[in-house]
């Protein structure tokens, strides 16, 4: 076999031998090239290197990923540049570098017009590469950085990824997404506050549309991408800067399921509305509007106990109106009281209770002028008087006959009211007065507090009875008893 093989075939070896380094890998795919007859067709063009460039990588270890960067270089895809300061470690960007290869793969199968520019792949690529490079940066895939590069709101430059649009950027500002710049060729990230600054949009234009592109853009840019790549996804949408905060305040992470999720929060928190009527059951509290007029009550353990539930409670689906356009927050709750008020019979002075984003309100229905008025939820929540105080002395003046009814004035002596706390006596004279008005008036639609008594009366009535009942049984059986003795 010796005696075939020539001199110069035996040099073949000295070439590509070894193949740790990409020069010799090189080599040694030319002569597979030669050995197979492969030459490169007449109407392919390569960008080559000279021999400059050439010694400057002759060194760098070989890979499979620095073959594709390679050749991508060589298809005119990215510059040497770049190239050469990712030679060295292409292979930790394997992923990166194939992916940006598969895509420039499939453009080759579009039309001319459709294809883009080697500036695009090439900033794309880097924008992967500098994301996996910088603890700092949110790492992103090759398909997340396309939609960063050609989105309404980002760019990127030089692998950074820049905010075009100063609206798009006061909103991150405003949910405290933190931006970054070079410092020492390290990142340094810098808080919200810093964010916009005196940026406006013509700073923006002016430094993203720079004619030297060996600098970066005199601004800070992104480096919670994933964030900003699912951000963009919603942005446009009603309600959307709303979520993000909400999403940032629970928990809520930024990945594939971020969208369903602000789905879900329109849906649930701004146009499924809960809506509660309770109507005026007693007049005692005048012209303020207290739960104690309207909660259904009862008479327990020698107290008045009133219940915390409405009389009725509906859920409102707003999915029609406030889906496609954003609404204000006003807006969607008359709306879903006006949908509540047609749909439930609603007396005049109904109070009406709307839970919205977790948040209650408060108000108060006049039929005659359709109006809502919103009233302090904490205010009609609290009873402003010692109720069961003034409650049992008033039934207690009632039993021992103190309180008169002269014409039409009904008198309680003064030594009895001093009874009773000086702020507590005007909704004592008005319990008074309703009873009277209830008597008079024969009213039985409203809940008055005579009721409680006559409930409460009732009960010890029946109890009395329960136990006289059970003496006379017993008396009965032990003169029965007695009668069988004397016959006997």
């Amino acid at each position: 076999m010796s005696e075939n093989v020539t001199a110069a075939a035996k040099k073949v070896y000295e070439y590509c031998a070894a193949d740790d380094l990409i020069i010799p890998y090189i080599w040694r795919c030319a002569f597979l090239a030669k050995i197979c007859g492969v030459r490169i067709p007449d109407d392919t063009e390569v960008v080559c290197m000279n021999e400059q460039e050439k010694n400057a990588v002759s060194s760098e270890p070989y890979s499979n990923a620095l073959a594709h960067l390679l050749i991508l270089f060589g298809a005119g895809y990215i510059r040497f540049e770049q190239m050469a300061s990712l030679a060295r470690d292409a292979k930790k960007y394997e992923d990166e570098i194939l992916s940006a290869e598969s895509f420039v793969i499939e453009q080759s199968g579009k039309d001319e017009k459709e294809q883009v520019s080697r500036e695009y792949i090439e900033n794309i690529l880097l924008c992967t590469i500098e994301s996996r490079k910088h603890p700092e940066i949110q790492t992103v895939n090759f398909e997340m950085a396309r939609s960063l590069c050609e989105g309404p709101y980002t760019t990127i430059r030089k692998g950074f990824v820049y905010v075009k649009d100063v609206a798009f950027l006061t909103v991150l500002a405003n949910v405290k997404e933190p931006m970054g710049g070079i410092r020492g060729g390290a990142v340094e990230v810098f808080p919200s506050e810093r964010n916009t600054g005196d940026i406006n949009q013509k700073k923006i234009d002016e430094e993203l549309n720079k004619g030297n592109t060996n600098e970066l853009p005199d601004i800070l840019f992104l480096v919670n991408l994933k964030n900003a790549y699912y951000i963009q996804q919603i942005y446009s949408k009603p309600y959307s800067v709303e979520f993000i905060t909400y999403a940032k305040a629970e928990g809520i992470p930024f990945d594939e399921n971020f969208s369903r999720k602000y789905d879900e929060y329109v849906l649930n928190n701004k146009l499924k509305i809960t809506v509660s009527a309770i109507s005026r059951k007693r007049n005692i509290c005048g012209d303020d509007v207290n739960w104690f007029d309207y909660g259904t009550t009862k008479y327990l353990d020698k107290q008045i106990i009133i219940d915390d539930k409405y009389d009725v409670t509906k859920e409102i689906c707003l999915a029609d109106v406030g889906k496609e356009e954003q609404l204000d927050d006003e807006v969607l709750i008359n709306t879903a009281m006006d949908r509540f008020i047609s749909e439930n019979e609603t007396a005049d002075k109904t109070v009406i209770e709307v839970t919205f984003c977790g948040k209650k309100y408060v108000y108060l229905y006049d039929s005659a002028k359709g109006r809502k008025i919103l009233l302090d939820n904490d205010k009609f929540r609290r009873i402003p008087f010692d109720y069961n105080n003034v409650w049992t002395t008033v039934m207690e003046w009632s039993r021992s006959k103190l309180i008169q009814k002269k014409g039409d004035c009904i008198i309680v002596p003064d030594s009895e009211m001093a009874k009773i706390a000086e702020g507590d006596r005007d909704y004592a004279r008005r319990m008074i007065e309703e009873q009277y008005s209830l008597k008079k008036n024969g009213n039985r639609m409203l809940q008055k507090l005579s009721e409680l008594k006559s409930y409460a009366k009732s009960e010890m009535d029946f109890k009395e009875q329960q136990a006289k009942f059970k003496a006379s049984r017993e008396t009965g059986v032990q003169e029965d008893k007695k009668n069988e003795g004397v016959n006997s």
